[in-house]
């Protein structure tokens, strides 16, 4: 869309609704999974992991239907890609016991994607702050505050 205040702070609120509404800790569950699955030697705990990655998906789904300002098309259409690409990675994570060369690959690049997502949605939130788009505490995209007040020393 075309770039404004309004449609800022509109993607703002949208992204970070669609992020809060397939929010699961994917993260922290994808490693307790797996290391309970690696602990106990049972890849069956591995089936775990099959609902976060369909958050992963609902999340790319939901993401592709935000609408977004040219300005931060860049931004959004990495995110996008590396939360696809994280979602690509749990058919390996998965079969880690198993086949645990497959599974560490997906494992690292796993790591890789979160890091680089994290990086990603800093800067969205420090993009919308330079553009002076403000939100209320009880609007979606406070969250893009306290994340930019996360990073500071």
């Amino acid at each position: 869309v075309a770039d404004s205040q309004t449609a800022e702070h509109a993607y703002g609120n949208a992204l970070a609704a669609a992020i809060a509404k397939n929010s699961q800790n994917k993260y922290a569950n994808t490693l307790i999974t797996v290391d309970n699955a690696t602990a106990a030697g049972d890849a069956t705990m591995l089936k775990k992991l099959v609902p976060i990655e369909a958050s992963y998906r609902a999340l790319v789904a939901d993401l592709l239907k935000v609408p977004v300002p040219k300005t931060l098309a860049p931004f959004h259409l990495a995110l996008v890609n590396d939360l696809a690409q994280t979602a690509d990675t749990y058919p390996g994570i998965e079969v880690a016991l198993s086949d645990p060369l497959r599974g560490l690959t997906a494992l690292q690049a796993y790591k890789a994607l979160s890091d680089q997502t994290s990086q990603m949605l800093i800067n969205i939130a420090q993009a919308l702050d330079k553009n002076g788009i403000l939100f209320k505490t009880d609007e979606p995209g406070a969250l893009w505050g306290l994340l930019l007040a996360a990073q500071q020393p």
